[in-house]
C-alpha cells in the first residue's frame, strides 16, 4: 500500500475525508519525496493478474464477462458497472465464482470482489482482494442491507456469518472484503482508456486504490407512500388446501388451483388494497420494502473507500487460497463432501465410503457434481461396474468398483455374494456442507437411494439466480444436438453416435453410455436444480419484502435424482425425460426470520408460508420441465382433500404436542390391534405406521406386494 493511499485512509479514519481532494497535490508530493513509501514499494505481482478458481474470465463456454469488460474498457467504467448493476446478498465467505456471479448479478462482498477482479484482470489491470475491519454508521448499515432498525441490522450481519461484528455507539464494525486495483490514478482517475499505462512495466506511474462493489447506499420511497400489510393480510391455508375441492367455497373468490402460495398471497393483498378506502390506487410495489441502488456515474474512480478502516490492519491477497493460507484469517472457502454406505448389506455393513475430497462451492457454481453407477453392460457380471462421482467433465472419485463378486474401494476390498449389488440395491448418502462462519456445517442424510439411479448433489443459496437457468438450458440444448438419441419403439433409447438417424449395430443404449448419460440426464437434473433454487431465492426474497422480514438463506443442500431409466417424450422442454424425477432439499437452511423494523420479533407466519412455497415449487418445477403432472407434499394435500379426504393437523393451541401423542389422537398406533398377526418383511429401513380402528366390525389390512413373485412367495402379505 503506497503513501498516498495510506495517508488518505488515515485522514478519512479520523473524520476529515471531506478534505481528501484538497490534500491530493500534497499527498502526491509526499509520495515523490518519500519513494520508500511510494508505489514501487508495493508493486503488483503476476498473481495479481492471474485467473484462479474464483476469478475466471477466459472460459470459452462463458464469454459474457470478458466481452463486457472489453466493451467497458477502463477501470472506472468496469467498477461503476459492477457497483451499480449487482445486488449485494447477505452470506459469508466464497460460495460462487466470477462467471456465475456475473450472469446472476448478485453476490456478497467476497464474490462481488471476485467478479470485479476478473473483469479488471481480464483487461490487464492488476487487482487483488483487500480485507479488514471496517466501521459504518448505523444509518449507513440499515440503508445498505434494507433493515430500518439498528440492532436488527447488526444482528443480521452476525446471523449471516459475518465475523467480528460489534456495536459502539452509533457505529457498527465488522470484517469486510473489497478490491484494490493498481491504476494510473492521475490519468483521469482510471478513465483514460485511450492512453493506457502499463502499470506492471512502470509501477511508479500507478497507485493502489480501494474499490468496493458491494457496499452501496439506496434510495427509499417516502414512508407515507408505503403500506405495511405484514400484520393485516394473513394467508388462508384452509382455502389453499381445498384448492381442488369443488365443493369448498372460496370465501374471497380467488381461484387457487395450480397456483403457488406466493401468487395467491399477492392476489389476497391486491384484493385487500382494492377493497380498502384510501388504498384503491396502491399496488404490490407500494407494499414491498425495497430501496433502489444510488448509482455512481462520475466516470471516475473513487479516491477513498466508502467506510472507515485502519489502513495498518488491512491485508491483501491475490486469491482466495492465499487468503485462507493466512492463519490469522477465517477461511473464505466453503466446501461440500459426501459419503456412501450400504447398511442393509451384511458384507458391507459398517463400511463408509468416501465421495472424494471436499469440493469448493465456488467450483460447483459452474460445474455439476453427479453420482452415478456406470457400466457398459449391467447384465454381465464380468463387465466392470463403478459408482463414480463426476465433477463436470472429470471423474472426481471412483467410490467403488465391482467385477464379478470382487468389490474394491480406495482403502480395501471385499468378496460379495453373486448378484448382491444391482441397479435396484438401496444405499445411503450423507451430504455435508460448510455453514456460515458462525454456525455448524449443514448435513443431510438420504437413505434408500437406488444404486442404478442418477444423483446430482445440489448446492446453492443467496447467490442463485435465473442466469444459471439460462446457462443450463443452453448447455442441454447444445448437448442434445451433439448427442442425438433414438427410440427403438419400445421406449429404449440408443445413442446415435454417427448421427445418421438409424440405430446401428454396436451403438450403445443411453443408460450404457456414461458420457452421453452425464450430459443429457445430468443436464435435465442440473436445470431442475438451477430452476428450483432460483425460484426459491426469488420467491423467499419477495415474501420477505412483503412481510417486512429478513430471512437470510444460510445455504441450499440437497439431491436431485432419477431412477435407472430415461425416456424420450415429445412436447417436453428437452424431449429427454429421466424417470422418477425427485427434488429433495433436506439441507435447505433458512436463518430465523425476524421483523426488520422491530428488535427481536420473530415472524413465524413468514417462515410457515415460506415452507409451503418451497413444497409447491417441487412439483411446479418438474411439471414445467417434463410436461407430466408431479406430486409434492403441498399438491398431495390438495389432491387428497379434493378427493374427499380429511386433513389432520397438530393442535396449534397447545404449547407442546409430541408426535406420539398426535399419532394416537389421529388413530395410529405402534402395537397390533387385537385379532391381528404380523410378519417381518424387509422394506429397506422404513418403519410403517398402521391404522388403528375402534370399529370391531371393520377389518383393516396392510398389504405389501413383493417386487419379485416366485412359486414360494406368490401370496400377498
Amino acid at each position: 500500500m503506497n503513501a498516498v493511499t495510506r495517508l488518505r485512509n488515515l485522514l478519512e479514519t479520523y473524520g476529515v475525508s471531506d478534505m481528501r481532494i484538497w490534500f491530493r497535490p500534497l499527498l502526491a508530493s509526499l509520495c515523490l519525496l518519500a519513494p520508500a513509501f511510494g508505489a514501487q514499494a508495493d508493486v503488483p505481482t503476476a498473481a495479481d493478474l492471474a485467473e484462479t478458481r474464483e476469478i475466471i474470465w477466459s472460459d470459452p463456454a462463458q464469454p459474457e464477462l470478458l466481452e463486457k469488460a472489453g466493451a467497458l474498457g477502463s477501470a472506472a467504467a468496469i467498477y461503476e458497472f459492477v457497483r451499480n448493476e449487482f445486488e449485494f446478498a447477505l452470506y459469508d465467505g466464497s460460495r460462487s465464482n466470477s462467471t456465475n456471479i456475473f450472469i446472476n448479478r448478485r453476490g456478497n462482498d467476497v464474490d462481488l470482489a471476485s467478479t470485479l477482479l476478473a473483469m479488471l484482470r481480464s483487461q490487464g489491470i492488476p487487482a487483488r482482494y483487500a480485507t479488514g475491519s471496517v466501521s459504518v454508521s448505523s444509518e449507513e448499515l440499515q440503508n445498505w442491507i434494507e433493515i430500518p432498525n439498528a440492532l436488527r441490522a447488526s444482528t443480521t450481519l452476525l446471523l449471516a456469518g459475518f465475523q467480528n461484528v460489534s456495536i459502539s455507539g452509533t457505529r457498527t464494525t465488522f470484517d469486510h472484503a473489497w478490491v484494490e486495483a493498481f491504476v494510473p490514478l492521475e490519468r483521469y482517475r482510471g478513465n483514460d482508456s485511450a492512453n493506457p499505462v502499463d502499470c506492471m512495466a512502470t509501477p511508479s506511474s500507478c497507485t493502489w486504490v480501494h474499490l468496493d462493489p458491494s457496499f452501496k447506499q439506496r434510495k427509499y420511497r417516502d414512508a407515507g407512500d408505503l403500506v405495511d400489510l405484514s400484520d393485516v393480510v394473513f394467508f388462508d391455508y384452509e382455502s389453499y388446501f381445498h384448492a381442488e375441492d369443488e365443493s369448498y367455497p372460496q370465501p374471497d373468490g380467488i381461484d387457487r388451483r395450480e397456483k403457488n402460495p406466493l401468487e395467491v398471497y399477492e392476489e389476497m393483498i391486491l384484493k385487500h388494497l382494492h377493497e380498502t378506502p384510501g388504498l384503491e390506487d396502491k399496488t404490490l410495489e407500494d407494499v414491498v420494502y425495497r430501496g433502489e441502488i444510488i448509482e455512481e456515474t462520475h466516470g471516475l474512480l473513487p479516491t477513498s473507500a466508502p467506510f472507515r478502516f485502519d489502513p495498518l490492519t488491512v491485508n491483501t491477497y491475490s486469491s482466495v487460497d492465499a487468503h485462507d493460507a493466512d492463519a490469522s484469517q477465517s477461511d473464505w472457502t466453503k466446501t461440500v463432501s459426501f459419503t456412501v454406505e450400504f447398511p442393509r448389506i451384511p458384507e458391507l455393513a459398517g463400511l463408509t465410503l468416501s465421495g472424494g475430497s471436499p469440493i469448493p462451492l465456488s467450483e460447483l457454481a459452474s460445474k455439476e457434481l453427479i453420482v452415478a453407477y456406470e457400466s457398459t453392460n449391467f447384465d454381465n457380471l464380468e463387465t466392470p461396474k463403478q459408482l463414480v462421482a463426476r465433477l463436470g467433465d472429470e471423474i472426481h472419485e471412483t467410490i467403488f468398483t465391482l467385477v464379478n463378486s470382487s468389490f474394491t474401494w480406495n482403502a480395501g476390498s471385499e468378496t460379495l455374494s453373486d448378484d448382491l449389488l444391482d441397479v435396484h440395491t438401496p444405499f445411503d448418502v450423507t451430504l455435508t456442507m460448510d455453514g456460515n462462519g458462525n454456525s455448524p456445517p449443514i448435513s443431510a442424510v438420504y437413505p434408500d437411494l437406488t444404486l442404478g439411479g442418477y444423483f446430482l448433489v445440489a448446492t446453492g443459496g443467496e447467490f442463485s439466480g435465473f442466469g444459471e437457468v439460462r446457462r443450463s438450458a443452453e448447455r442441454i440444448l447444445q448437448n442434445l444436438e451433439d448427442n442425438p438419441v433414438l427410440d427403438d419403439g419400445s421406449e429404449v433409447l440408443y445413442v446415435d453416435q454417427n448421427k445418421d438417424g438409424v440405430i446401428n449395430a454396436g451403438e450403445p443404449t443411453l443408460l450404457e453410455d456414461a458420457e452421453t448419460q452425464r450430459v443429457l440426464t445430468g443436464g435435465v437434473l442440473a436445470i431442475a436444480k438451477d430452476l428450483y433454487y432460483a425460484q426459491v431465492r426469488d420467491q423467499l426474497e419477495r415474501l420477505s419484502k412483503l412481510q417486512r422480514t429478513v430471512m437470510p438463506l444460510a445455504g441450499f443442500l440437497g439431491v436431485v435424482s432419477s431412477v435407472h431409466d430415461v425416456r424420450a417424450v415429445d412436447g417436453t422442454a428437452f424431449s429427454v425425460t429421466p424417470v422418477g424425477l425427485l427434488v429433495d432439499m433436506k439441507g435447505l437452511l433458512v436463518v430465523n426470520p425476524y421483523k426488520i423494523d422491530q428488535d427481536g420479533v420473530e415472524n413465524g407466519r413468514a417462515f410457515r408460508l415460506g415452507g409451503h412455497i418451497l413444497s409447491s415449487l417441487q412439483h411446479e418445477i418438474w411439471q414445467e420441465l417434463t410436461g407430466f403432472e408431479a406430486i409434492s407434499t403441498m399438491k398431495g394435500i390438495q389432491r387428497t382433500l379434493g378427493d374427499g379426504g380429511t386433513l389432520l393437523e397438530l393442535d396449534e393451541g397447545q404449547t407442546q404436542v409430541s408426535i406420539a401423542t398426535a399419532m394416537t389422537e389421529w388413530g395410529f398406533g405402534q402395537s397390533l390391534p387385537s385379532g391381528t398377526s404380523s410378519a417381518d418383511l424387509p422394506l429397506f429401513s422404513h418403519n410403517i405406521w398402521f391404522p388403528r380402528t375402534h370399529h370391531t366390525s371393520v377389518t383393516k389390512t396392510l398389504s405389501v406386494l413383493r417386487e419379485t413373485v416366485t412359486s414360494s412367495n406368490s401370496d400377498l402379505e
